[in-house]
């Protein structure tokens, strides 16, 4: 308990040497930023939208077809019947009018339809759980960019702090050596030190700037106040490695995309191997002439008919348009076990480099704590003339660097948390407005036998 306590007091003292204030932005709200108006989440929205007018297009082919046509015209003719009706030279010229329209209506196509249309829903789900897939990713970078611009305020205030304190210091040595009370190996020693914290500020302020770049990539915007310290609910995380997988690989969007696609690759075989088989169509149509008799006369065609079409390539096209969907599929299954890898050694490393950081900031506790003791008793002999200036100087910049490695490894454990999360393909933030609200299903999602030669 007095541990957990230490640790929290020593929290609560960086959060507030980074001068948060009441109306700071929290994570939540740069994540939401970043889905809301991100070019990539964007794109992956409008993949989305085509996608389903997809499978509105193949349903359409389960309703009739109009058609229409209508030609104008002079036309000459040289036939038996103009041949017949002149003496003069057998030919004859007319103008020439011609419309006709027609409505066709597919009865049975042995299910290549339906087919189609269960691949092109089985691809729109897949664009929807990619849309989730990428939300989470966007949600991962802007919680990221936004822990490297905290670090980066909260580093550059403890540097300013530091650097501040070490020209206090070096003022004493060198007030003391302009009166002959240090020798210049003090003068210099202190310079050092002086130096130092002076290059930790400018290294802080340049990574401020380039925090501030990758953040803006991300949310789209530099931030307006002030950021807040996250909290980490490690109520969310599993208990366990073999609990983190088994989530990862029922949970995760991107393998229920690639799932989903194996099933649309599915659907495409099926599809395929109807092509071998008639179709069979039901049309009305009615056609009105109108020219000369000497070439022909009026004439007026109407019909209903059932009318079957069929087309076989003998060069072979419909058996390798099977074997090249029968190799899709497999490429598609293929790929969904090369992710389900992935998706697993992604959690694994997100779960040790959690279970690492979460070592080294209790060890980084212990550290800071013990050189914040130390400069406490450094200063106090200092003040009984026990100790020098440098020894005080050497004590603070190794409390500098205590301060530094824990608020590092702080925000690892925060970053860790949130990878993680991300490779289980879980919301690790709270809005709920920027989750992408799609309902996909794998069910159906078998892996097929290797193709056979």
């Amino acid at each position: 308990m007095l541990h957990l306590l230490r640790l929290l007091s020593i929290s609560s003292a960086l959060t507030l040497m980074s001068g948060v204030s009441t109306q700071a932005e929290t994570l939540d709200e740069a994540i939401a930023k970043a889905v809301k108006n991100h070019p990539a989440i964007m794109a992956v929205m409008a993949n989305e939208t085509a996608s389903k007018e997809d499978v509105n297009q193949e349903k359409s082919y389960y309703y009739p077809t109009a058609s229409a046509s209508a030609s104008f015209g002079r036309i000459y003719a040289d036939n038996t019947t103009t041949r017949g009706l002149t003496v003069s030279r057998g030919a004859g010229y007319s103008w020439f009018g011609e419309g006709s329209g027609s409505l066709s209506q597919k009865l049975y196509d042995f299910n290549a339809t339906r087919y189609s249309i269960n691949a092109a829903k089985a691809r729109h789900q897949s664009a929807g759980a990619n849309l989730d897939a990428q939300i989470l990713s966007i949600g991962l970078q802007a919680a990221q960019a936004y822990l490297q611009l905290l670090r980066a305020q909260d580093l550059l205030n403890i540097a300013n702090e530091n650097k501040k304190d070490i020209e206090s210091y070096y003022n004493r040595i060198k007030t003391a050596f302009d009166n002959d009370g240090a020798d210049e190996s003090e003068v210099s020693r202190a310079q050092d030190f002086l130096s130092l914290s002076k290059n930790m500020v400018l290294q802080y302020q340049s990574d401020l700037k380039i925090a501030e770049a990758g953040y803006k990539e991300v949310i789209g915007n530099r931030p307006q106040q002030k950021l807040k310290q996250p909290s980490i609910d490690l109520s969310a995380t599993p208990k366990t490695l073999d609990e983190a997988i088994s989530i990862a690989l029922t949970r995760h969007p991107q393998i229920n995309s690639s799932a989903l696609e194996v099933k649309a690759t599915t659907q495409d075989l099926q599809r395929e191997k109807t092509s071998i088989y008639p179709e069979l169509n039901a049309e009305l149509s009615y056609l009105e002439k109108d020219q000369k008799d000497i070439i022909g006369g009026e004439s007026s065609d109407g019909r209903a008919l059932i009318r079957m079409n069929w087309d076989y390539s003998l060069g072979g096209t419909e058996t390798a348009a099977k074997r090249r969907a029968a190799a899709l599929q497999q490429e598609a299954e293929f790929n969904l076990t090369a992710l389900n890898r992935v998706i697993e050694r992604d959690v694994e490393i997100a779960w040790h480099s959690l279970n690492l950081a979460r070592k080294k900031k209790n060890n980084e506790a212990d550290r800071l704590d013990a050189a914040k003791k130390t400069l406490a008793t450094y200063k106090e002999q200092y003040e009984g003339s026990q100790r020098s200036i440098l020894d005080l100087m050497t004590v603070k910049n190794s409390y500098f660097t205590a301060q530094q490695d824990y608020l590092n490894v702080t925000l690892q454990e925060m970053n860790a948390v949130y990878t993680l999360m991300n490779a289980m393909g879980t919301k690790f933030y709270k809005s709920n407005d920027i989750v992408a609200t799609k309902h996909y299903s794998t069910s159906g999602v078998k892996v097929s036998k290797p193709i056979k030669e």
